[in-house]
């Protein structure tokens, strides 16, 4: 039987070894008997693992690269030159693919030119890869062909192919100061204006105060690109310690397990120390409170309130906090629209950059900045840094050691003193006035923040696609479309307000024209969008959203791109694939920007509230009574000014954390009653509530569900009048004008809450007042159409059969007339007919008012004087009555009117208005035009 060369060995002693040190000429032979084993068995299983070996740099961001490159060379090898791919690639075919492939990338350069780092990082790797591949490949590119490469990249460089200019976002420096503004600006927008949920809001925050305080790459906290692990930084890498003799300080030290260049060598993880504020004015800096306010909150300890958590940890005798689930991560992914936390699944880096863009639009920065800006800022601070003795210990440990120095550069001697004990944090935040220059100065600001568009409409979302040659029936094209749209809406207030702070009549312009808000006028042409709900509603960002940023990647060592997308080279810019990312092909930062300037034409109002939000004192600070009359009459400037002066952040530190821990309301802009999906229960936090909002009339209790209705509500409010009233309900104290509808109101106080009663109704929902029971019944239990019958449209079943009759017209202007008659039952729809209608009198029993009307209207607005009410009017409406010269007034000028759209500048209605009395009602209340001669500029 024949054996193995292996299998004969096994158990054999082994011939001497040549060359053997006496000493040591049995080493290894002791306890062999599975290595033994192991050569024994059949070689093949080894053999195939070697030929089979894929290939592998240790970034999966360079292993995209690589094998993109390597694609595209393949199709090369065989579509122009016919060779076999099994074959070793002539080093001429890898250059002349090298300049081919450079030529038909699209860049973000001037004339589409490519980042130079781009190709030559595709080119180092290509020929890495080839190395693997092709045993004999080394050979052939020899020193030769490396220079040719090289001469390569040099002449496309000259001949405009590549370039070395910034092809992606400016370099910036966001600084601690700036970072604080961000947070303080996001929480105050959720105290005043609400948020969806508070989980998210809190948690982005905190990712964004991690890359600043740890001066840390975005993945470096964050599960980079390609990843498919917790490569993250997660709660077991956090440990929390209490110093009882610093007046019970938290401090934590925080691993940065994988940090860049590090993810696969542990024992070179970069730790950072941290400590906690005390003082008020850094609530919003404090790093400690937030990850603990956050761990709350998501139930990553035991404790369910912040007292409770510090007692926890003053009582152990370790003095350090025990993590719930260690092995999850701290910044974990949000489920698409409704901000719902997934907290066993880590956050890519598109969270933490969609977070500083809505950070930025929050305290109105004019310049568009990466999550790499923030490293930046970290790296500028701590080198303005008062001396310190960092370096000088370094050097001491050397000397103690006999460290020669290229064991110190090499980090011998830090890997020696272990991780630095210094709150470089605490230092940056405290000694913000090293620095030569603020952030305030640097930066450019708008007087307020950007309010994104609520919604686009449907008409514009197709515009769009067509214009982007997209499928305007694919989800996918219109979500697509909707961030073009979202962007392109963003880039048009960044251009009005650069320019605004670049032109001293613009901004002097804008300032009377606050002033004149609260005044009707029929030539105020300003947009305000302060009104506009957050893109929360039509946010359709998901978690694991493959956008990439790739204006802040950076190089390894090899050339490789990585996957953290967060370059620290400054000499190439590469080039942004992220939709919302802008090129910009000069990449040289302006010097124009003249901030003494501009305070020297800005409104003191504004002046003085960017002074109060970034706490600095401005120049042209206007006196206290001044702000109080501005604000009465700016909505905007009020509302930012309230929020800078809010005392929930400026509290002191227990009570501010124990506020973020607890929040739990709800801003849900929908007009369906209950809690959003999104709401949780638990932990720290209270029982979740909806924000509503309360009529803005005196004496007027009434709450909506929504921010839209509570204005249409406030237009047409007579609580002032109610106050009048000598028939008061002495429930609740709402007055009523007459006792029949005291007794009608006093009725809703006797309704037992019940569920639906209609046979076979399968809705469970427990009704508590009448009105929701009836509005259940006018919804849901009639036979009219509320769905959109036309094929292909995306539209949602509407609530009533009128909305859907309005969209019909509105999207399809095509359906007839005949087709929208099945909307409403035809015996109500002669009622409906106003040409239908011939004058006659009043038919309700003893009436004694003999005028003749001359239209329907002026006959149903009488009706309502007998307390006639609903479908009941048109009852007594005479479809036949006996001819008769009417008394009132023709409405020749209602007759005349056309139906339309508002055409007041900057109005965000799309509701068409079919009488004119109603938009005269609309311009009136939205935009304070009441003049009867100033309506009819606005009319058609």
């Amino acid at each position: 039987m024949a054996h193995s060369p292996g299998s004969a060995m096994a158990g054999q002693p082994l011939p001497p070894i040549p060359g053997a040190v006496l000493r040591f000429k049995n080493a290894g032979t002791s306890n062999v008997s599975e290595f033994d084993e192991a050569c024994a068995r059949d070689a093949s299983e080894n053999t195939r693992y070697c030929a089979e070996m894929p290939f592998n740099t240790g970034n999966p961001g360079s292993d995209y690269i690589a094998m993109a490159w390597a694609n595209r060379f393949t199709r090369y090898r065989v579509l122009k030159r016919g060779e076999d791919v099994k074959t070793t690639p002539d080093p001429g075919s890898v250059i002349d693919f090298v300049r081919l492939n450079a030529m038909t990338i699209k860049g973000g350069g001037p004339d589409g030119a490519v980042a130079f780092k781009t190709v030559e990082t595709g080119m180092n790797l290509l020929i890495q890869w080839a190395s693997f591949v092709y045993p004999d490949f080394p050979d052939k590119f020899g020193s030769h062909w490396k220079n040719r490469s090289s001469v390569l990249l040099r002449n496309l460089l000259h001949d405009g192919v590549l370039t070395k200019e910034c092809t992606g976002k400016e370099k910036q420096w966001i600084t601690s100061d700036v970072i604080e503004k961000m947070v303080r600006a996001m929480l105050l927008d959720g105290v005043e204006r609400g948020t969806l949920c508070w989980d998210a809001l809190v948690m982005k925050t905190l990712s964004l105060l991690l890359l600043s305080a740890l001066c840390a790459r975005v993945g470096d906290v964050h599960r980079a690109r390609f990843y498919q692990g917790f490569e993250c930084l997660c709660w077991g890498h956090i440990k929390i310690r209490m110093n009882t003799r610093d007046g019970k300080k938290l401090t934590a030290t925080i691993t940065l397990k994988y940090e860049k260049g590090h993810k696969d060598d542990p024992q070179t993880n970069r730790l950072v120390e941290v400590k906690e504020f005390d003082d008020p004015e850094y609530n919003c800096s404090c790093l400690i409170k937030l990850l603990l306010v956050h761990a709350l909150r998501t139930g990553a300890v035991s404790q369910t309130s912040w007292q409770q958590l510090r007692n926890a940890i003053e009582a152990t005798p370790s003095k350090r906090l025990t993590w719930t689930h260690p092995k999850r991560p701290v910044i974990c992914a949000m489920a698409g629209i409704s901000k719902k936390l997934l907290l066993r699944r880590p956050a890519t880096v598109t969270l933490p950059r969609r977070a500083l863009d809505e950070a930025g639009q929050a305290i109105g920065l004019l310049t568009r900045v990466s999550t790499h800006d923030i490293r930046r800022g970290a790296a500028l601070e701590i080198s303005h840094l008062p001396p310190g003795t960092t370096a000088s210990g370094v050097e001491a440990a050397r000397r103690a050691l006999g460290h020669s120095y290229a064991a110190m550069a090499a980090g011998v001697t830090e890997r020696y003193i272990g991780h630095s004990l210094e709150d470089t944090w605490e230092a940056r935040v405290k000694n913000r006035e090293s620095l030569p220059q603020s952030a305030e100065r640097t930066l450019d600001f708008a007087p307020g923040p950007y309010r994104p568009k609520r919604k686009h409409r449907s008409d514009e979302v197709v515009a769009q696609c067509h214009q982007m040659e997209l499928d305007p029936e694919s989800l996918r094209c219109r979500k697509k479309a909707r961030a073009a749209l979202r962007k392109a809406h963003y880039d048009a207030w960044l251009d009005a307000e650069k320019t605004a702070s670049m032109t001293p009549q613009t901004v002097q312009s804008r300032g009377n024209r606050a002033r004149r808000l609260a005044e009707p006028s029929t030539s105020d042409s300003y947009t305000d969008d302060s009104d506009s709900e957050s893109e929360d509603d039509d946010s359709e960002s998901d978690a694991d959203g493959a956008e990439s940023d790739d204006d802040d990647s950076e190089s390894n060592a090899d050339g490789a791109e990585s996957e953290d997308d967060d370059s620290e080279n400054d000499d190439d810019c590469t080039e942004s694939e992220d939709d919302d990312s802008e090129s910009n092909a000069d990449g040289a930062e302006s010097e124009d920007d003249d901030p003494e300037g501009e305070d020297e034409t800005v409104d003191p109002a504004l002046s003085s509230l960017q002074s109060t939000i970034f706490r600095t004192a401005h120049p042209s600070s206007a006196p206290e009574t001044q702000l109080g009359n501005i604000s009465a009459a700016t909505p905007d400037v009020k509302e930012l000014l309230s929020v800078a002066r809010h005392p929930i952040l400026d509290a002191p530190p227990n009570q501010f954390a124990t506020y973020l821990s607890r929040v739990n309301i709800y801003t849900w802009e929908h007009t369906m009653p209950g809690l959003p999906p999104c709401a949780k229960r638990g932990n720290s936090r209270e029982e979740p509530t909806r924000r509503m909002y309360r009529c803005t009339v005196e004496g007027c209790d009434e709450e909506f569900l929504n921010e839209l209705w509570r204005d249409r509500h406030a237009g047409t409010c007579d609580a002032a009048v109610r106050l009048q009233y000598q028939f008061p309900c002495v429930t609740c104290g709402r007055r009523y004008e007459t006792e029949d509808q005291l007794r009608t109101h006093e009725k809703e106080h006797g309704w037992s809450p019940t569920t639906c009663t209609w046979p076979g109704c399968a809705d469970q929902t427990v009704f508590y007042t009448r009105a929701e029971m009836r509005s259940h019944y006018s919804q849901i239990h009639h036979d009219l159409p509320r769905d959109c019958w036309v094929q292909g449209c995306n539209a949602k079943i509407f609530a009533t059969p009128s909305n859907l009759k309005a969209h019909m017209r509105y999207a399809h202007p095509e359906v007839t007339e005949e087709e929208l008659g099945r909307i409403i039952p035809k015996q109500k729809r002669a009622a409906h007919k106003k040409e239908g209608f011939q004058p006659q009198r009043c038919s309700f029993p003893r009436c004694q008012h003999q005028v003749v009307f001359a239209s329907r209207s002026q006959y149903r607005y009488h009706l309502k004087v007998h307390k006639v009410k609903g479908d009941t009017l048109d009852s007594y409406i005479d479809d036949d009555p006996e001819p008769m010269e009417p008394t009132t007034p023709p409405r020749t000028r209602a007759r005349q009117y056309t139906a339309q759209q508002c055409s007041h500048p900057g109005c965000r209605s799309h509701e068409t208005f079919q009488h004119r009395h109603k938009y005269a009602a609309h311009l009136e209340t939205m935009h304070g035009v009441w003049r009867d001669e100033d309506v009819k500029l606005f009319v058609m």
